[in-house]
């Protein structure tokens, strides 16, 4: 029965230590810790748009550009698989 206590008080700390420098992920709660390079962004940058007047808006500042939509939930399981596995591939980023 101690080795669950210690168990779960290791993950506890895992958890307090991912949330503090800012992990999301609940199952890699460790998984930023030492992977970020100084001067780089290894996620994309979306804009919330709030209105459909808006998002007109930032449609006609992309010129011509190809414009993506995400219609992202806290609560979406898929929207947090798209966020972690689909947006960090390559050929997914903007270029």
């Amino acid at each position: 029965m101690e080795r669950h206590g210690i168990l779960a008080l290791l993950l506890g700390i895992s958890y307090l230590i991912g949330a503090l420098s800012g992990a999301r992920d609940i199952l890699r709660p460790l998984g930023g810790i030492g992977s970020a390079q100084a001067g780089t962004s290894t996620s994309l940058q979306f804009a919330r748009v709030k209105n459909v007047a808006e998002l007109d808006a930032r449609i006609a500042q992309a010129g011509g550009k190809t414009v993506m939509l995400d219609f992202y939930a806290d609560w979406c399981v898929s929207c947090k698989e798209m966020e972690h596995n689909t947006f960090l591939m390559p050929r997914c980023r903007p270029g």
